[in-house]
């Protein structure tokens, strides 16, 4: 008896520029997606009745439509598929309002191909850019589909304080999460909590972490070049970084540091994880 094909993972690309679905179709066809395209939401609504999808990917203008609009009213319907958005005329508040919404990520146009599969393989869970029916990504959190925006951020951090090297800058612990920019800067600002303070808290707990299974000081796991720069780490951190720590030096850091208010429920579930037994201990 002849067996039926395992069938790959399935997209739905919902954009108003023909040329634009095309090349995306193609691309995801080459690495075994199983694809269907709309021009507008009314179309990819009625695609959306007959079939699910694993991902969507979904274009702010389309024409009179808005792809928030399509976003809001495709979550309503609890479905599990991850989504994508994209825009040519990305805003800080156009990300944010994506995230709110759900979106695994936001995509500013234009978009490199190897940019496009990529996210459209991390959304799906797969490690690697040729199908593998049961393999999954494993996470350090929530699942990004169902995560709140808290947890998501919380997983960043933890992501990040596994990190091999220091990320001195924004871009940098993005490439790390493999998340874009924005959509990192808005998972942020979601919280209530500012971009650039959430790094440094995370590259401090990353130091703190590296430096307890070291026994060296937190600072030689800082890519720092100037002493100013590591004294203003060193006062928010509230804990010395220029010396070889106490054990409790962790404890400490998650007490005093002035990165993140103390009442901020990301900052909160961060501190739970680390609590863990199964996750707290040093790297």
């Amino acid at each position: 008896m002849m067996l039926e094909p395992r069938r790959g993972p399935s997209a739905l690309i919902v954009d108003d520029d023909e040329a634009t679905r095309a090349i995306f179709q193609i691309a995801l066809k080459d690495e075994g997606f199983d694809v269907e395209t709309a021009a507008d939401a009314s179309s990819a609504s009625r695609i959306a009745r007959r079939r699910d999808f694993d991902l969507w990917f979904i274009d702010q203008y389309l024409g009179h439509e808005l792809g928030t609009d399509l976003l809001l009213g495709f979550r309503n319907k609890s479905s599990k598929a991850k989504v994508v958005a994209m825009s040519a005329f990305l805003t800080s508040q156009l990300v944010v309002e994506f995230m709110k919404l759900g979106a695994f990520d936001v995509l500013e146009k234009p978009i490199d191909l190897h940019t496009f599969v990529g996210t459209a393989w991390r959304a799906y869970g797969s490690r690697v850019s040729s199908w593998v029916p049961d393999e999954r990504a494993d996470t350090d959190g929530a699942s990004e589909g169902s995560a709140s925006s808290a947890e998501r951020w919380a997983g960043h951090v933890i992501k990040g304080s596994c990190s091999n090297g220091d990320f001195r800058t924004l871009e940098l612990w993005a490439k790390h999460l493999a998340v874009s920019y924005s959509t990192l800067c808005a998972s942020c600002r979601i919280i209530g909590i500012r971009p650039h303070d959430a790094r440094d808290f995370a590259r401090v707990l990353r130091a703190i972490r590296r430096c307890l299974a070291t026994r060296s000081a937190p600072a030689a796991f800082l890519d720092v070049n100037d002493e100013r720069t590591l004294e203003t780490l060193v006062q928010k951190a509230g804990v010395d970084l220029r010396s070889i720590p106490r054990h409790s030096i962790l404890d400490e850091f998650l007490h005093r540091q002035r990165f993140i208010a103390p009442d901020n429920l990301g900052f909160q579930i961060v501190r739970s994880i680390l609590a863990s037994p199964s996750r707290g201990n040093p790297l």
